[in-house]
């Protein structure tokens, strides 16, 4: 059976609270990893190129926010 491992991406906030960070599930990651503010796509491209792939956006209308889910299949 096939096995995930899984990365969140948080984008957002607001002059007074501005969170941008990567989040792994597994410990052989980094568990997280700060994002400048220019760097949105360079993380996303990234991620892409490690054969993540994104499977849900979170995206609140009344919240300043938006977390990015991805999964890539666990090496064997």
């Amino acid at each position: 059976m096939q096995k995930w491992e899984y990365a969140s991406f948080f984008w957002g906030g607001s002059s007074e609270l501005t969170i941008r960070s990567l989040e792994f599930s597994h410990p052989n990651i980094k568990t997280a990893k700060a994002i400048g503010p220019e760097q949105f796509w360079d993380a996303i491209r990234g991620l892409g190129e490690d054969g993540w792939e994104m499977v849900a956006v979170v995206d609140p209308p009344e919240l300043p926010w938006q977390r990015y889910f991805f999964k890539r299949p666990m090496a064997a």
